[in-house]
């Protein structure tokens, strides 16, 4: 590292810096439900394979991230069924889930 320079972690932020990554991380689930709806979108396109198999892992993960129960997102993971995931989703989408 340069003198003088600091590091990333300890970078100063300007105040509209601070200000979008305050929003950001105030929207976080509602990015991490958008996500998840693209994944829905993206599972049923890719149908079986390498692909769909490292998509189911990212929208099991973000399911969790979500806060969906710990059994019912394990439920998800084991049936890959589409159809069960296309209900949380549009549950965790109208403030149910």
């Amino acid at each position: 590292m340069e003198p003088g320079k600091k590091p990333p972690a300890d970078r100063e932020y300007t105040p509209y810096q601070k200000g979008i990554i305050r929003r950001y991380y105030g929207n976080l689930d509602e990015i991490r439900l958008v996500r998840l709806e693209n994944l829905l979108a993206d599972l049923y396109l890719a149908g079986e394979g390498k692909k769909a198999d490292r998509l189911w892992v990212k929208a099991v993960e973000l399911l969790r991230d979500l806060g969906c129960a710990r059994l019912r997102a394990d439920y998800i993971e084991r049936s890959r069924d589409l159809a069960d995931l296309s209900e949380v989703v549009k549950e965790m989408a109208s403030g149910r889930g």
